[in-house]
């Protein structure tokens, strides 16, 4: 079966070439579990013609097997491959199916953990509802984290449910959520085998709570609305539903429950702070800037300027003898007195990098899990106009650590000692920069600033480096696109990046994730800069 994460390949009947439904006449029913390592428990029906049966005894339990005349229902707790041909079938012979009718595929002897033989479909979920509903789910793990009605999966039986403390909300606001979940690190759906059960989740089992904050963005930067976020949404539905039977439909507008929802959840913030003022239910536990500082041994570079006091814009502007400027034009204009060049990054131009050189592993044709994905036109959103959808293809667990995993070989293959050649990277980057357009519009990679940026990072950093920051952003880019520092300061055949902070600014949690993996992964060098205030004007 392969190795534990490893893809269940499509052998569905309507996806075999040359078959259609219709033609099939035997139903094998297939209970997979996740105890062996599978992706996800299914129970699946199968119309399998003579040439396509698959072999699934002898049973270690039963000592029987399927005989080859007459097919079967079949109850089994692990994925059997099917194939047209017995693997002893020569090649020539392999591609007229009558070569192959009766013969069994008979999968690795390891591979089978329990056949039971069951007389009908009928009496096949029977005896799987029976199974499920004898297992005490005591072995169970969640699948993701971040969706507001959480599945669980049981190691033991392999079903995957819903904890009842979530079924009146379930059922009333989240219906379309109840039938599958998707797995977070692989973004496959998951289908929801046995409901809702009592006593899944760590609260109903009483466990301490794991937090498990959303990342802090515009408007969700506070520490209660990124751990208790799932609370919020939960509440707010709830007395928006209270509002609404009030009031009725017929007199409201959008407007009206626009700010009707905006006051609720503001309420809703407000009374979860004042419930972990006094009964917290989840610990912060995330380090301080102070402590990341001393943990990872950050050079620190402290900076005076005169701060602006009354600016109109949001960002802080400094005082300086050649002008106002920005804090990062102030530290630019700092190093460049050094004799140091300065480059701004953050992270556009290695959304850049990473888009052109890996868009044909990404993309590749022969990943089955790839599929079209359509998109607005992000240039036509930076214009300000209506532009048309783009459409390219795209891994439906694109950006996660179980895409990483899967195409290990493809990605190693990919990322050769080759593209460290002198001069490799920038005929890549010139010859690869068209194909890769759809995939760098997707991931917001398109500005012509990012990518002329990007064209000089491969100048400054050494190819072995630009390869190393491919291989750690495919590893799990949805978890590594954001927190890259704000400058790159060069000279020579020396470079460091650079994170400026204002006076009263800290570093976010983004920022804090990229300076641990660069101590213990990528190994750049890294310096924090501080531009302390020591007047207004």
């Amino acid at each position: 079966m392969g190795s534990p994460g490893a893809p269940i390949p499509d052998h569905r009947p309507d996806k075999l070439p040359g078959h259609s439904l219709s033609s099939f006449s035997a139903f094998v029913i297939l209970a997979m579990t996740s105890s062996l390592g599978l992706r996800e428990p299914l129970i699946e029906a199968y119309k399998l013609t003579v040439a396509q049966r698959a072999l699934v005894g002898p049973s270690p339990s039963h000592g029987q097997t399927l005989g080859r005349a007459e097919p079967r229902t079949v109850l089994a707790e692990e994925f059997v491959r099917l194939k047209p041909c017995h693997p002893g079938t020569p090649p020539a012979r392999r591609s007229s199916p009558s070569a192959c009718a009766g013969q069994w595929i008979k999968p690795p002897k390891p591979t089978i953990h329990k056949i039971v033989l069951v007389k009908s479909k009928k009496n096949a979920f029977r005896r799987i509802e029976k199974v499920m509903s004898t297992c005490p789910h005591t072995n169970i793990r969640c699948l993701n984290e971040f969706e507001l009605i959480r599945k669980y999966r049981c190691e033991a039986c392999g079903a995957v449910m819903m904890c009842a403390c979530d079924e009146a909300v379930g059922r009333k606001f989240r219906a379309h959520q109840l039938d599958c979940g998707v797995e977070l690190e692989t973004q496959r759906r998951v289908s929801v085998t046995a409901g809702f059960q009592l006593n899944l989740c760590e609260e109903c089992r009483k466990l301490p709570l794991t937090p498990h904050p959303v990342a802090a963005i515009y408007g969700r930067t506070s520490k209660i609305r990124r751990y208790y976020w799932r609370e919020l949404a939960f509440e707010t539905l709830k007395r928006f539903d209270a509002w609404s039977q009030t009031r009725g439909t017929s007199n409201r507008t959008r407007a009206e429950d626009a700010e009707a929802k905006k006051k609720i959840k503001g309420d809703v913030l407000q009374d979860l702070k004042s419930l972990h003022a006094t009964t917290p239910k989840y610990v912060f536990s995330e380090e301080s800037q102070a402590e990341v500082v001393k943990k990872y041994g950050i050079d620190v570079i402290a900076l005076n300027g005169r701060y602006a006091s009354n600016s109109e814009s949001r960002s802080a502007i400094i005082l300086d003898d050649n002008g106002p400027c920005s804090v990062e034009e102030y530290a630019c204009r700092h190093f460049r007195s050094l004799g140091y060049d300065t480059l701004f990054v953050e992270s556009g131009p290695f959304h850049v990098l990473f888009g052109v050189f890996m868009w044909l592993v990404i993309q590749d044709p022969t990943d089955s899990h790839n599929r079209i994905v359509s998109f607005g036109d992000r240039k036509a959103f930076d214009a300000g106009t209506s532009g048309e959808l783009i459409s390219t293809h795209l891994p439906d667990d694109f950006g996660t650590r179980g895409y990483a995993r899967r195409r290990t070989k493809a990605i190693e293959k990919h990322l050769s000692p080759a593209m460290c050649e002198p001069g490799e990277l920038q005929w890549l980057f010139d010859y690869w920069l068209g194909p890769s357009e759809g995939l760098r519009q997707y991931l917001w990679a398109h500005r012509e600033e990012q990518i002329q940026v990007a064209r000089q990072l491969i100048d400054i950093i050494p190819p072995a480096a630009i390869v190393k920051i491919i291989r750690y952003l495919v590893e799990d880019f949805w978890g590594r696109y954001l927190g890259w520092p704000d400058l790159l300061v060069h000279g020579g055949n020396e470079f460091f990046f650079a994170e400026i902070k204002s006076s009263g600014d800290k570093l976010g949690e983004k920022q804090k994730h990229w300076i641990r993996d660069n101590h213990e992964r990528l190994h750049f060098p890294f310096k924090l800069i501080k531009v302390h205030k020591v007047a207004t004007a």
